[in-house]
């Protein structure tokens, strides 16, 4: 698969799991943002604009809808990664 440049490709290990998260789908940036950030909290990084993410809280994805584009499917693998266990390093806001 082609990996788009601007989604964080997450380590192999990650790429594969036994989907279980309920999937929110949503068509525009600023409400997957708006999303993200409602489930996120205090977890959410302050200064990110979020395109999409994985709540371990209440085990949901939120992604953009899957219309069959590269970024939506790089997307969907980069937060179901987070849902097989993948974090993003720690970093201080």
């Amino acid at each position: 698969m082609f990996w788009p440049g601007n989604v964080e490709k997450p380590p192999d290990q990650y790429m594969n799991g036994n989907p279980v998260a309920k999937v929110e789908e949503y068509r525009t940036n600023d409400e997957i943002h708006k999303r993200c950030t409602s489930l996120l909290g205090d977890l959410a990084n302050p200064y990110a604009r979020f395109l999409g993410c994985y709540d371990p809280q209440s085990n949901v994805i939120v992604v953009p809808t899957q219309d069959g584009s590269w970024i939506a499917k790089a997307l969907m693998i980069h937060e179901r990664a987070h849902e097989y266990g993948w974090r993003h390093p720690s970093k201080d806001w």
